[in-house]
């Protein structure tokens, strides 16, 4: 029987945390004293991790890091009121016991990734946690699944990625695995991934498995 892997992305397929997310990068950019920048704009730089995404916003590395430090003050705030998404649960329980390995490949940095999963205590239920920092380039670059799948000793063929955004398919695509958009975020719409043509549509958790055994 062949080895296969179920990948996940984080923010808006495991955790309903993009909200979270918006509130702190403009806590940081007040905290620094920086004038608001358009929710639109910083959307643009998601897939990669806020560190990043503060250096092309401000473009100078030292005030992107101070802003940086307060966003992730304020993530551990808001840390509290971030929930898994309903059904996600439930939809990795099956996976642990069917003994599928599984990883999580986020945009997030390591600092940040750990601040919002530690309150559900799940690290342990993941082979590998590949963030944005462990690598040269971000998503839609293949480079982090490409790492997971080094890391879990699994070929591409054998492997399923899932995640809500077009960066999250393409990434897929370039690492040539199996690709889910997940469609339960309030964010996420069937409409955002007409140029990106993932293999399936998943519309909750509870469809993940289904999908995976006949991939």
């Amino acid at each position: 029987m062949k080895k296969r892997a179920m990948l996940f992305d984080f923010d808006g397929t495991l955790i309903d945390s993009l909200g979270d997310a918006a509130a702190s990068f403009h806590f940081a950019l007040a905290q620094i004293g920086q004038p608001p920048i358009p929710l639109s704009e910083i959307k643009k730089y998601f897939g990669m991790g806020a560190d990043r995404i503060f250096l092309n916003l401000l473009k100078d590395k030292d005030i992107s890091q101070r802003a940086f430090e307060h966003y992730k003050d304020h993530q551990r705030e808001s840390a509290k009121d971030m929930v898994l998404h309903r059904g996600v649960a439930e939809m990795l329980a099956q996976f642990a016991e069917a003994k599928i390995p599984t990883a999580i490949v986020t945009g997030r940095h390591i600092d940040d990734l750990e601040i919002a999963i530690e309150r559900h205590k799940i690290s342990d239920q993941f082979s590998a946690l590949i963030c944005d920092n462990h690598l040269k380039k971000s998503k839609p670059d293949p480079e982090g699944l490409k790492l997971a799948l080094s890391k879990l000793n699994i070929s591409a063929e054998n492997a399923v990625y899932v995640g809500d955004s077009v960066f999250d398919i393409q990434a897929a695509q370039g690492a040539g695995m199996t690709s889910i958009a997940a469609l339960w975020d309030a964010n996420a719409a069937h409409k955002d991934f007409s140029t990106a043509n993932p293999d399936y549509f998943a519309n909750r958790p509870s469809e993940i498995w289904d999908i995976f055994k006949r991939a």
